[in-house]
């Protein structure tokens, strides 16, 4: 945990150009417990492992960086989380994100992202090209790298192109296609975007199980959005509840097994 310090020391330093936020709690209850996992010796609701506790702490800046120095530099963020089920004894993962900017005459950004997951002692390289504020919103590419295999470098490539349209029923479509390096799979998100962006629809199609989504915003602190399986048939009920300004429930109901509630509760500024 000796991270926490140097971030708060670095935001201390840098006021101003700087926000941490953080940290950020998340815990899990599954209900019932998931039947792969050993039964815990106390009570699913005294016992740490079954809420599946999760600290984040992140720091980002407020202003391009170094302007006078390297002016295509346009963000950067560091984050820090702790997963109490996989490393208690130190943060479980490191990353950094570091965006540039007037990629293809302002059609997008550069973005690249180094983490590491401490006890796997596994790095990853994520390299997005695209995707950024101007004419090319929605449009990338991007690449994820990976230490995991020492004969395959590129775990997965994916792409995304968006159309808008003038109609108030329907705003936008998006394609994403992805492949799996990995397991030589392919898979496809199409996803359509109302004129009041208020609803999506999501097919997700890929081998192991497609599904179709329809996210709706009933105001602005609940969001539903049922999911179907195409190859199952089996429907998972979620509800995103917003609480304020810092935190949010999030529940998944699967009316043939169990059901999830998460909590997450934020802070800014270490407070």
């Amino acid at each position: 945990m000796k991270l926490i310090p140097i971030l708060l020391m670095l935001h201390t330093a840098c006021a101003g150009k700087f926000a941490l936020k953080g940290p950020t709690l998340t815990v899990t209850l599954r209900e019932p417990e998931d039947p792969n996992v050993e039964p815990s010796t106390t009570s699913s609701f005294a016992s740490i492992d079954s809420l599946s506790p999760n600290l984040a702490w992140s720091i980002r800046s407020t202003e391009p960086p170094l302007p006078g120095i390297l002016p295509s530099l346009q963000g950067i963020m560091a984050n820090m989380s702790y997963n109490y089920q996989r490393f208690r004894r130190g943060p479980s993962e490191v990353d950094l994100v570091v965006k540039f900017g007037s990629f293809l005459g302002g059609r997008g950004d550069v973005q690249i992202n180094p983490s590491y997951w401490i006890k796997e002692k596994v790095g990853l390289l994520r390299v997005q090209l695209g995707g950024g504020q101007g004419k090319g919103k929605g449009c990338f590419v991007m690449a994820q790298l990976s230490n995991r295999k020492p004969n395959q470098v590129v775990e997965f490539v994916k792409g995304s192109y968006r159309l808008t349209f003038p109609f108030n029923a329907i705003r936008a479509v998006e394609v994403a296609p992805t492949y799996n390096v990995n397991g030589g799979t392919g898979s496809c998100l199409i996803s359509g975007e109302s004129g009041s962006g208020r609803t999506a629809a999501l097919l997700n199609l890929n081998t192991m199980n497609p599904t179709l989504s329809v996210v709706h915003m009933l105001d602005d602190n609940n969001i539903i959005s049922p999911e179907i399986s195409i190859y199952t048939a089996k429907i998972l009920y979620k509800w995103d509840c917003k609480l304020g300004q810092s935190g949010n429930i999030k529940t998944t109901v699967d009316p043939t097994s169990a059901i999830e509630v998460s909590w997450t509760d934020e802070t800014n500024n270490g407070k």
